[in-house]
C-alpha cells in the first residue's frame, strides 16, 4: 500500500483495493511515539466505504479531527466485539503449546491452529513472547486459586495434596511447558523480568502469608515458603525428566515428613 502527497494538491492518494486492517495499521502507527506534527498528514483521509477509499483535502485541523472521529467510530461500530474471544484463544493456545512446545513457535502456524490470524493474536497479546507469558500467567492464576482453597490439618498434608495435583497425568504437559518457558526466560531475564518475578513471588506469597498470620516472622515464613516451592518444583522437574513415579513419590514422602517439624522449629526459634 502506497501513500503519495504533493504540495500543490495537499492530497493523499491511496491505491484502490487496500484492505481496512492495513489502513488502520497506518492510521494508528503515528500515535505511538511520533511527533504530533506527523499525525495530521497521515490522517488526511476521507470516508471509508467497503474496501475502496475516497480521499479529500483537509481544510483545517478541526475538520481533520472530526473526520478522524467519524472514521474510527464507523470502524468500531461495524463489527461487534466478541469479549469472550481472548479467553477462547487462551484455551486454544494452551492446548497447542502443550502439544508442540516453544522451540519452534511461530505466529502463523499457531494462528492457523487456533482458528485465528497473526494480526488478531498480536492485537490481543502484543507479541509472540507476550503470548507465552500471558498464557502461563493465566495458568498460574488458576493454580493459585485452586491451591489456595486446600483445607488440610497440617502443612505437610496440604503439600501432599498439591503434589498429587501437580503430578497428575493431565497436569504434566503444562509443567513441561512451564519448565521450557522458565529456561527461555532465564536466558533473556530483561525481556521476561515480570514473568520471572511473578513465577516466584506469587507462590511465596501464597505460602508465606498464612504463616505470618499464625505468628511466624516474615523472614521465617518466606524462607519456609522457598523450601516448599523449590522442593515441589524440583520433584516435578525430576518426574518430567525421568517418569520414575515410584522413586520420586518416595522422595516426596520423605520430604513431607520433615516439613511440619521444620515449621515448628522455626516458630520455636522465634520464642
Amino acid at each position: 500500500m502506497n501513500f503519495k502527497t504533493t504540495a500543490a494538491t495537499s492530497r493523499w492518494r491511496l491505491q484502490p483495493g487496500a484492505k481496512a486492517h492495513s489502513i488502520i495499521r497506518h492510521l494508528t502507527r503515528p500515535l505511538k511515539g511520533r511527533s504530533s506534527t506527523v499525525i495530521p498528514s497521515v490522517w488526511m483521509i476521507g470516508a471509508l466505504r467497503g474496501s475502496l477509499f475516497r480521499v479529500y483535502p483537509i481544510p483545517d485541523f478541526a475538520s481533520l479531527l472530526k473526520q478522524s472521529f467519524h472514521l474510527l467510530y464507523d470502524l468500531r461500530m461495524s463489527r461487534p466485539v466478541n469479549e469472550k474471544r481472548p479467553e477462547e484463544l487462551r484455551e486454544a493456545i494452551v492446548r497447542f503449546l502443550m502439544k508442540h512446545g516453544l522451540a519452534d513457535l511461530s505466529l502463523r502456524p499457531l494462528a492457523k491452529a487456533v482458528g485465528s490470524s497473526p494480526r488478531v493474536l498480536l492485537y490481543y497479546f502484543g507479541s509472540k513472547e507476550k503470548i507465552v507469558v500471558e498464557i502461563l500467567a493465566e495458568v498460574r492464576r488458576q493454580q493459585l486459586a485452586s491451591f489456595g482453597q486446600i483445607d488440610a490439618a497440617t502443612f505437610a498434608e496440604a503439600c501432599q495434596i498439591v503434589w498429587k495435583r501437580m503430578s497428575a497425568p493431565d497436569s504434566e504437559p503444562i509443567f513441561r511447558l512451564f519448565f521450557e518457558a522458565y529456561g527461555m526466560a532465564l536466558r533473556r531475564p530483561k525481556q521476561f523480568k515480570d514473568f520471572l518475578r511473578a513465577t516466584v513471588e506469587d507462590w511465596l506469597t501464597l505460602v508465606a502469608e498464612p504463616l505470618v498470620r499464625e505468628g511466624h516472622t516474615r523472614r521465617q515464613a518466606r524462607a519456609f515458603a522457598t523450601v516448599v516451592l523449590a522442593g515441589l518444583r524440583g520433584f516435578m522437574l525430576d518426574y518430567c525428566n525421568t517418569g520414575d513415579r515410584k522413586r520420586v513419590d518416595d522422595a516426596v514422602g520423605m520430604w513431607l515428613g520433615s516439613l511440619d517439624s521444620m515449621l515448628a522449629a522455626g516458630k520455636k526459634d522465634k520464642v
